[in-house]
C-alpha cells in the first residue's frame, strides 16, 4: 500500500487555472478558478464564465429560483491534499456540489515534464500541469502567489452544531469554507435538486454552503469572490475569542438572520496569528 502524506512545500501557494482540457478534448480557458494551498489544507473556488454578480443582496433569502439556479452552476471544495505513490489526492471534506463518482486524484508535472512530488521545489516558471487518474482531464495551473513563510491553516468545528470549516491563509490571500448544516448525498445534480425543491426556503438551504476567497491588506480581510453573493466585496472579520482556542465569524443563515458563528480550532498548521482579522463580530 502507498504511504499517504500531507502534500508539501512544492504546492504551497495560490494557483489560477489557465486551461482545462476535458476527456472529450474540449477546452475551457474561461472559468474563473482559484486554488489556495497550505501545507496540507486547501480550498478551491470555480465560477463559470458570465457568472452573474448579485450586487446588493443581504442573503440567500433575497434570491428567487432563477438566481439560485445560477449559484448552483458553481464548483467549490476544501479539505486536505495528500500525496502517495506518485499521485495527489484532493480530499473534498467540504463540497459545494454533490459527491462525484470518482475520487479527485491526479499527477502533477512541471511545464517541462518533470514529475512533482511532495519534496519538489517550486517550479521555476510557476506552471504545473495536472492529469487525472480516474478521469482523463488535464489542467494547467499558473502560480499567483508562492509564499511559504506567511502560511497558516486551520480545521474548524462549530462549537454548538458540529459544523465543519476550513480556513487557509497564504501570503495576502485567504480561503474560508463552511459546510452545509445538512450534507448532500446521492448523485442528483445540485441544479436538479434546486429545481425539485419543495419550496424556495428548501432550495436556499441546499445552497447555504460557503467558500469565500479574498485578500488581506493592513490586517483587514476582504472577500473578492464567494459561493454566497452577499459575501462578495465585503469585509470578513475573523476574530479570536478570549480563550484563544476559537475563532468567531459573523455568518448569515439561509433565512437572512445574522448570527455569530463560533468555531473551535480543531487543528492548526502554521502561526495562528495569521488567521485573525480585524473588525466587529
Amino acid at each position: 500500500m502507498p504511504e499517504y502524506r500531507p502534500a508539501a512545500d512544492a504546492l504551497v501557494g495560490v494557483w489560477q487555472r489557465a486551461l482545462l482540457v476535458r476527456p472529450d478534448g474540449t477546452r475551457d480557458a474561461e472559468t474563473n478558478v482559484t486554488w489556495v494551498q497550505g501545507s496540507s489544507l486547501y480550498g478551491d473556488l470555480r465560477q463559470p464564465p458570465g457568472y452573474p454578480r448579485h450586487r446588493g443582496v443581504l442573503g440567500l433569502h433575497n434570491l428567487g429560483q432563477d438566481h439560485l439556479l445560477s449559484l448552483a452552476a458553481q464548483e467549490a471544495f476544501a479539505g486536505e491534499l495528500q500525496y502517495g505513490d506518485g499521485l495527489f489526492t484532493w480530499h473534498r471534506e467540504i463540497d459545494f456540489q454533490p459527491p462525484g463518482p470518482f475520487p479527485d486524484v491526479g499527477s502533477l508535472n512541471t511545464a517541462d515534464g518533470a514529475l512533482v512530488d511532495r519534496a519538489s521545489p517550486h517550479p521555476a516558471d510557476g506552471v504545473i500541469v495536472e492529469e487525472g487518474r480516474y478521469v482523463a482531464y488535464r489542467e494547467h495551473w499558473q502560480a499567483e502567489e508562492q509564499d511559504r513563510t506567511d502560511t497558516a491553516a486551520a480545521r474548524l468545528r462549530g462549537r454548538l452544531d458540529g459544523l465543519t470549516g476550513i480556513l487557509v491563509r497564504v501570503g495576502s490571500w485567504f480561503l474560508y469554507a463552511r459546510d452545509r448544516r445538512e450534507p448532500l448525498t446521492g448523485t442528483e445534480s445540485l441544479a436538479d435538486r434546486v429545481l425539485g425543491a419543495a419550496s424556495l426556503a428548501r432550495a436556499r438551504e441546499l445552497l447555504d454552503c460557503e467558500v469565500s476567497l479574498g485578500r488581506v491588506a493592513d490586517g483587514r480581510w476582504q472577500v473578492l469572490r464567494s459561493t454566497l453573493p452577499h459575501r462578495e466585496g465585503r469585509p470578513f472579520p475573523m476574530l479570536p475569542t478570549t480563550d484563544g482556542k476559537s475563532l468567531c465569524v459573523q455568518d448569515v443563515d439561509a433565512g437572512g438572520t445574522v448570527v455569530p458563528l463560533v468555531w473551535e480550532i480543531a487543528a492548526c498548521e502554521g502561526p495562528g496569528s495569521l488567521l485573525a482579522a480585524r473588525g466587529p463580530c
